[in-house]
């Protein structure tokens, strides 16, 4: 006889994630569908027609997307999966990807403290951050460029630690928590 078997639907849900193992990426997870011996993960660009698979028997619940570009928006889903049966999918929600900036450098200077990072596909403007080793991130500015300059009264005689956010419209990329000197 067939036989059959009936995988639910994965809920998926993706965001823009940034972690010290993982790096600036996409982080796609789901709920545990009973039955489920593993899932595949896709991916398709707001401009195409069909899904990309991304990853074929994933055990965990969570996927990394490390091969996302800064600026393109993003559809993702995952499908159950038990020897050859499939569920069901449901796309997410349409998601931008928008890049961790890398931190580069933070240099004294004569007009004060210059913070570098690498620049991000899509972003309009950046937000600098900058906290003492025991505080918190406060904000300190904004920019277009990938370099900014904390010219404030004690920015070269105090120890700061600096980290830098993405911006594209209302969308913000996660920033490297730890900061750089």
């Amino acid at each position: 006889g067939i036989s059959t078997m009936f995988l639910t639907t994965p809920t998926v849900t993706a965001k823009n994630d940034y972690t010290v193992e993982q790096g600036s990426c996409v982080k796609v997870s789901w709920d545990s569908i009973v039955g489920a011996k593993s899932y595949r993960v896709y991916r398709k660009a707001a401009t195409d027609k069909s899904w990309t698979m991304l990853a074929d028997d994933v055990t965990d619940k969570v996927y990394y997307d490390k091969t996302a570009e800064s600026g393109v928006k993003y559809y993702y889903t995952a499908r159950a999966k038990n020897g050859s049966f499939l569920s069901g999918y449901t796309s997410t929600e349409l998601i931008t990807v928008l890049s961790t900036p890398i931190l580069q450098d933070a240099v004294n200077t004569t007009t004060g403290v210059k913070i570098t990072w690498t620049g991000v596909g899509g972003a309009d403007s950046y937000n600098v951050f900058r906290r003492t080793i025991s505080g918190a991130w406060e904000n300190i500015g904004t920019t277009t460029s990938n370099e900014f300059i904390d010219s404030s009264e004690n920015a070269t005689t105090t120890s700061y630690l600096y980290t830098v956010r993405a911006n594209s419209g209302d969308l913000k990329s996660t920033y490297m928590i730890n900061g750089i000197a």
